[in-house]
């Protein structure tokens, strides 16, 4: 998707008709309350940083600017829009597994060509190992955690957690309606 328009004067027409199919883009992700539609604002104050509602957001864009380098919209889903665009006849699901494959992909790719990008965001999508250090025991908060080995040693155990995790989730492999779903796990610490 081009978007070489948000280099252009604030005050054409044509920087005015794309903020409007920004915005429209835009709304597919949306934080909805009781004010209404809300998104984040890429303007060159805002930085992403704050959720306003569309008209605040067309306001700021046509009087102060669209952020230069930020071309990839990344707080709108923009991967799995494309992955949805390039396979119209496959099932949400279907998108949705060929979205998660390939989003440290397309992640890394995508802060490698953003020269406004982050240390720490840089660090990420270049650094990632697969290969790591194992220990039998870490610290949080105070708290000393074993791996279930070390604890067995131990008169006082403390080698169980607690994890809640989210992902998107299917009822059934027929579902295409994929949701939000949030499962706790409770178990041994076996690797550090």
């Amino acid at each position: 998707m081009d978007r070489s328009w948000i280099n252009t004067p604030r005050i054409s027409d044509a920087y005015e008709k794309e903020v409007e199919e920004f915005l429209q883009f835009a709304q597919h992700n949306v934080v909805s309350n009781h004010n209404g539609v809300r998104i984040r604002c890429p303007c060159v104050n805002c930085l992403n940083g704050r959720i306003l509602n569309v008209s605040e957001v067309r306001e700021h864009l046509l009087c102060d600017g669209f952020l230069k380098n930020y071309t990839t919209w990344t707080w709108y889903d923009e991967l799995l829009d494309f992955v949805k665009y390039k396979n119209r006849r496959q099932s949400k699901k279907w998108v949705l597994i060929e979205h998660n494959k390939t989003f440290m992909s397309w992640f890394k790719q995508q802060i490698m060509n953003d020269p406004s990008a982050s240390e720490t965001l840089t660090w990420i999508a270049n650094d990632l190992k697969f290969d790591v250090l194992c220990c039998s025991g870490y610290e949080v908060n105070g708290c000393l955690f074993y791996t279930k080995s070390r604890d067995d040693r131990s008169t006082m155990q403390n080698s169980r957690v607690t994890l809640e995790a989210e992902s998107m989730q299917f009822s059934t492999a027929k579902d295409q309606n994929p949701v939000v779903g949030s499962m706790p796990y409770y178990d041994f610490i076996v690797e550090i």
